[in-house]
């Protein structure tokens, strides 16, 4: 016990390694200096779910609204979409999925 209370009785000096407050400074500069992360566009996701919840609603009490010879088993439908040319179907795709972002591109400068 003697051995321990000596070595606790003594004062050490404790300091730190050479250019640690360097690393330790340009560490908090560094991180300070990263952008904030961008945030999740939830007002865009809600708004998105709540159309789809819409349709939903609309196709479910609808359905019964609808003249029977629409409900005939898709085969019309499939016949239809079997004479849509695929090139075409591509082109009209992109050239929509391109004016929808144009647009919500576009809007963020005015509204936002």
């Amino acid at each position: 016990m003697d051995e321990l209370d000596r070595i606790l009785s003594e004062e050490h000096a404790i300091a730190p390694p050479a250019g640690f407050s360097r690393r330790v400074m340009a560490a908090v500069h560094r991180e300070a200096s990263t952008p904030a992360p961008i945030p999740f566009p939830w007002r865009y996701a809600v708004a998105t779910f709540a159309a789809m919840a819409v349709a939903l609603v609309a196709c479910l009490f609808l359905s019964p609204l609808l003249p029977t010879w629409t409900l005939d088993g898709g085969a019309a439908l499939q016949r239809a979409l079997s004479r849509i040319d695929p090139n075409l179907l591509a082109v009209c795709s992109t050239v929509a999925f391109a004016a929808v972002a144009l647009l919500r591109y576009s809007l963020r400068f005015v509204f936002f």
